[in-house]
């Protein structure tokens, strides 16, 4: 068996690019550093001991918990931590995969056979043990003196099987969602009475359609602390099982978050803030500004409860960046220095910072993200927001690369795949962007930002005739000027293309403020001119924010590769960004764009000059 204290007594070691320190639970990679847990750092030992041969779950549990049958979901979300190493400390170092019925075993990127033998032929080597007492009592017996137990919670499901698939279901999802929301949490799968909050699922399928029943309790069932109840049709049972997993994920972290620390709210908060909890859809709709009465409620009721400061934040992020805005800067700003009052941070806290700046400003706003992930380097929300901000000012590839990041640390989010799968469809890799929607609708049937960004995949730049197939089945509103849109697509005659131009033309004189629909048809038709023309004479240039992400799509691909481009870009606020930061955006260093940004950038800095003060 390896005992915590021998992790003590093991001497550090290299495993592909990673330096690994079994004593101080420490892993170095080239793409960061990183602590981990103690049983963590044990399974992952026992898995790199085994030099590439399967682990079987059962020598799992004899080495790293004694033996004791602790259940699948203890392992499952070791495994899970194990697997984040790579993904943190040095994405593509090692995987882990998983035999079925079997076990599990891990296998060093690029690594031969004869590699791993002559690993195998290499025993771990142990130091002094003289070591361990102090260690334990410097260390590990001081840690667990000082750290309050986790909140433990439970899911337990009613009778028949199909309760007991979305009970696991939820399970698996809460152990991510609460790293995903860094809440510490124990999920008991043995002795679940015990559990500080039990989650009770009841699914019930027929011919008619799909139920299922959600409810919270308390410790010892001792009082109902939120209910779900929800019946769908049986064309949207996937989409119900979906829903059901993440809104009991959800609920169940927001309930762990409510038992840290010794000043906890009081039960009618606990019921409000896990109310507001099952209807928060993070990065997905505006629904979200719906929900800042409750959590300012909470946050007042209970101020130091760190989760309702996030949400609050964030559904007020919302509302001042969606549309319609709503302007909740001044409040916004007053809860900011409400949270710092109280000695409050979370990593949400940058994202509020951002939102109550001008929309255009685009430099100030990256700075504050890049600063929130330097503290906190994998707080999913940012790593988002940073993404979406590298959009609207061209920089395509690094947005990519930061949601792709995002998806690498939470493979299961459907929110870090939705940008992800847009980062790269809208920067014209397509292919990669189908099969990232792929993977992740297979994982997350019926997400609803997922099959957004189906739709908008088939409506832009997919097959017409399938887009039309959608519009009509009534999954989705699809208003007369996109039909027309898509008509002309599938046949693009003059008439055609002139009806849907002038219908989408209409619709913006309604909303002028959105000017993205009538610019990227003008370019997917290949009216070059009457897009410059059209973009040049925005008059709302000074609060476009993220609505300029649509000038470095592909349907405006010829407009970029004009001079004039560059007016455009200085239109909508995006050249002072880029003469802030001193990066130009991707577009710029293609080979043979006909013109050079540098040199459009400083005649318009000269003209900026010699234009008279106002």
């Amino acid at each position: 068996m390896l005992k915590l204290a021998d992790l003590a007594v093991r001497e550090d070691f290299t495993l592909g690019p990673l330096r690994v320190s079994p004593a101080l639970r420490f892993i170095k990679g080239p793409a960061g550093e990183l602590h981990v847990e103690p049983l963590t750092m044990q399974v992952f030992l026992v898995l790199a001991d085994a030099k590439g041969q399967v682990v079987t779950r059962n020598h799992l549990y004899d080495e790293c918990w004694g033996g004791v049958a602790v259940g699948d979901y203890s392992l499952n979300r070791t495994i899970t931590m194990v697997r984040r190493i790579a993904a943190e400390a040095g994405p593509g170092a090692f995987r882990i995969e998983s035999i079925p019925r079997t076990g599990y075993r891990l296998l060093v990127d690029g690594e031969t056979e004869s590699d791993q033998r002559e690993r195998r032929s290499k025993r771990p080597v142990v130091v002094a043990a003289g070591l361990v007492g102090l260690l334990l009592l410097s260390g590990t017996a001081w840690f667990a003196i000082n750290r309050l137990p986790e909140p433990s919670v439970a899911v337990e499901a009613a009778a028949g099987s199909p309760s007991a698939e979305l009970a696991n279901a939820i399970a698996s999802a809460t152990l991510t969602t609460a790293a995903t929301y860094q809440v510490p949490l124990r999920l008991l799968d043995e002795n679940p009475k015990g559990a500080d909050f039990a989650l009770r699922v009841q699914d019930l399928r027929a011919r008619d359609g799909r139920k299922v029943n959600l409810t919270l309790f308390s410790e010892s069932g001792k009082a109902v602390l939120w209910n779900w109840s929800v019946t769908k049709p049986p064309e949207e049972s996937a989409s119900l099982g979906q829903l059901a997993k993440e809104t009991g994920a959800l609920v169940l972290s927001c309930a762990a978050e409510t038992h840290v620390g010794r000043n906890r709210p009081d039960q009618e908060t606990v019921k409000l803030y896990l109310d507001g909890c099952s209807k928060f859809e993070p990065w997905f709709g505006a629904e979200m500004r719906l929900l800042v009465d409750t959590f300012e409620k909470v946050t007042t009721r209970s101020p130091q409860l760190r989760g309702a400061w996030s949400k609050l934040f964030l559904s007020k992020a919302e509302a001042i960046e969606g549309l319609p805005r709503i302007d909740y800067v001044k409040s916004l700003k007053a809860d900011i220095a409400a949270s710092a009052a109280r000695h409050i941070e979370v990593p949400e806290t940058y994202i509020a910072r951002a939102a109550v700046l001008p929309l255009n400003a685009r430099f100030e706003r990256l700075q504050l993200y890049d600063a929130g992930l330097a503290r906190h380097p994998h707080n999913l929300p940012l790593m988002l927001a940073r993404s979406w901000q590298l959009r609207s000012v061209g920089r395509m590839d690094d947005a990519a690369k930061t949601a792709g990041e995002a998806v690498a640390l939470y493979p299961q989010s459907s929110a870090a795949n939705a940008e992800y799968a847009k980062s790269l469809m809208h920067s014209g890799r397509l292919e990669a962007a189908r099969s990232v929607l792929d993977r992740a609708e297979q994982a997350n049937p019926g997400a609803p930002n997922l099959r957004s960004v189906r739709w908008v995949m088939e409506e832009r730049y997919g097959d017409p005739a399938r887009a039309l197939d959608i519009a009509r089945s009534g999954h989705s509103v699809v208003e007369v000027p996109m039909m027309k849109f898509l008509e002309a697509r599938r046949d693009p005659t003059k008439a055609n293309v002139d009806r849907a131009i002038a219908a989408l033309m209409a619709g913006y004189q309604e909303f002028p403020i959105e000017p993205g629909w009538v610019a990227q048809a003008l370019g997917t038709f290949g009216r070059k001119e009457e897009a410059i023309r059209f973009l040049l004479s925005y008059p709302y240039g000074g609060d476009s924010g993220d609505g300029a992400e649509m000038l470095f799509r592909p349907p405006l691909h010829e407009v970029r590769r004009d001079p004039r481009f560059m007016q455009i870009a200085k239109v909508f606020g995006v050249t002072d960004y880029w003469v802030k930061s001193g990066v130009l955006p991707d577009f710029c260093f293609e080979p043979d764009l006909p013109y050079d940004c540098k040199a459009e950038l400083a005649k318009l800095k000269a003209e900026k000059k010699m234009a008279p003060r106002a």
